[in-house]
């Protein structure tokens, strides 16, 4: 009986833990740089994820995209009003802060427009001429 006490004791407070580190920490943006053209600019950030696993990375991504969006990353504000929304964005995504120190991303998100467009419509104007594509990681 003590036994099965402890092993029901050990798995609860392994399954909190896990828990926890899935879905009890927020990410993290740990690097945002800018790189800037003639009529534009594409935003280049690295978030850390803080989680073990993320099931499903298109919404994830999507979920990313829109709080650029909005302005509603914890760690950082995007100044919109000197040049507009960015024409593209490329985001890095570390699962924690181990992974990050050792240069192991988990997977990129790219979301651009065509050439075709060179470069004229912003990410929040025109989401219709943007395209999002995953791209997973060799260090996996």
């Amino acid at each position: 009986m003590k036994r099965c006490l402890i092993f029901i004791v050990i798995t609860i407070c392994t399954l909190f833990l896990l828990s926890y580190l899935q879905w009890g920490r927020e990410l993290d943006v740990c690097n945002s740089r800018i790189e800037s053209f003639n009529g534009g600019y594409y935003e280049n950030i690295s978030i850390i994820a803080n989680s073990i696993y993320i099931f499903d990375k298109e919404e994830f991504a999507e979920q990313i995209i829109q709080d650029i969006i909005d302005n509603s990353l914890k760690d950082i504000l995007f100044s919109y009003d000197i040049h507009g929304y960015p024409n593209g964005l490329h985001i890095t995504v570390y699962m924690n802060e181990y992974a990050r120190k050792n240069g192991k991303s988990n997977f990129e998100i790219s979301y651009s427009q065509d050439s075709n467009y060179n470069s004229a419509y912003n990410i929040k104007d025109n989401p219709d001429k943007f395209k999002l594509n995953i791209i997973s990681s060799t260090h996996l």
